[in-house]
């Protein structure tokens, strides 16, 4: 992974540069939670806006999964950055991953804590790349440890 000339900091180039992300940036302090409702709200906004469902069928699906209700009413009031009074109930927030069979809330919440959500290949791939970085660390520890015996200390 390289940095790409006039790229962000915080974007990486993978192999020939055609792939890009953005590191997210670990939460500083209780501060860079102050707007987190508002934020949240927002996400949820995108999310609903982009669906292939409608919102009726988002929230039945929704309720299905959680085996209580879930209207349309109540997804309008969790992605309203203005009703206060409604806050994205975590277990509805996963539900909509669920139904959507993409990790989007999940994603949201990894970035605000600095990490991202990884699913199927991508969580395997990510542990392949983990597991060659340790491999290499002890080849390398080994041929350390293999010199010391060889030089009798």
């Amino acid at each position: 992974m390289t940095l790409k000339k006039g790229a962000p900091a915080n974007q990486l180039s993978l192999l020939d540069g055609d792939f890009f992300f953005a590191i997210p940036k670990k939460p500083d302090a209780a501060n860079d939670f102050r707007d987190l409702d508002y934020e949240v709200a927002r996400a949820l906004g995108d999310i609903l806006c982009e669906a292939p469902l409608d919102r009726k069928e988002l929230a039945a699906k929704v309720s299905a999964v959680l085996d209580r209700h879930i209207s349309i009413h109540m997804l309008a009031n969790y992605s309203s950055p203005a009703a206060e009074d409604h806050r994205l109930p975590f277990s509805v927030a996963l539900a909509l991953d669920v139904v959507l069979q993409k990790p989007a809330m999940l994603d949201f919440y990894a970035k605000r804590l600095g990490g991202i959500a990884l699913m199927g290949e991508d969580a395997l791939l990510a542990e392949l790349g983990l597991l060659e970085k340790q491999e290499m660390k002890l080849r390398a520890r080994k041929k350390l440890v293999q010199t010391l015996l060889k030089n009798g200390k």
